[in-house]
């Protein structure tokens, strides 16, 4: 079986060092804390580690687009969920146009996942992206002067962390930033 494989890479705003401070951002209202003891209290055999929230985010209706002097162009968008030990994303659709790049990332770039591409339009597409440390992910995807067929990406919902995944995100929390030693996603990832 396979699962996310990514191709691995460096986002295009990190080479450049471009600015993401500007960026539009998306604020997911975080679960009630009233519902989140609920659930984590439950007596059922189940262990809830965290909760799906559904949200309307669409290239079209949220992120910024940059257009950069080679006729290349980017596009960012912060989702933000206040208290969150990680954030995970769900797609309704996906498109990558050939030669362009899709990546996610932490707030403090020390988790990143991608680069994924138009390979993953066709044999095992993108559903969802594994869990993102901290209460912020960030989306970038490029697209070369030479793309010919519109990206588009629609994200039904937000998977909100709130236990469950400390050991896994611990080194994301701990690792100082280091641009060449990003890896790609494990295969199971």
């Amino acid at each position: 079986s396979r699962a996310q494989i990514s191709e691995g890479g460096i986002p295009y705003s990190i080479v450049n060092k471009l600015s993401t401070q500007l960026i539009d951002s998306v604020a997911i209202k975080a679960p009630d804390s009233n519902l989140i003891n609920q659930i984590s209290n439950t007596k059922k055999e189940d262990y809830f580690i965290g909760v799906l929230i559904d949200t309307n985010i669409s290239h079209n209706n949220k992120g910024t687009f940059i257009n950069h002097l080679d006729g290349s162009k980017s596009w960012f968008l912060k989702i933000t969920s206040k208290n969150a030990i990680g954030l995970s994303l769900h797609f309704d659709s996906l498109y990558i146009p050939p030669n362009a790049e899709l990546f996610f990332y932490n707030k403090t770039k020390t988790q990143l996942i991608g680069k994924f591409t138009s390979s993953r339009n066709q044999t095992n597409p993108l559903t969802h992206i594994q869990a993102i440390q901290g209460e912020t992910i960030i989306v970038e995807y490029f697209e070369p002067s030479n793309v010919s067929s519109n990206f588009y990406l629609e994200i039904s919902r937000v998977g909100y962390f709130f236990r469950g995944f400390e050991d896994y995100f611990e080194p994301f929390i701990k690792l100082p930033y280091k641009t060449p030693n990003y890896s790609k996603a494990d295969p199971c990832q």
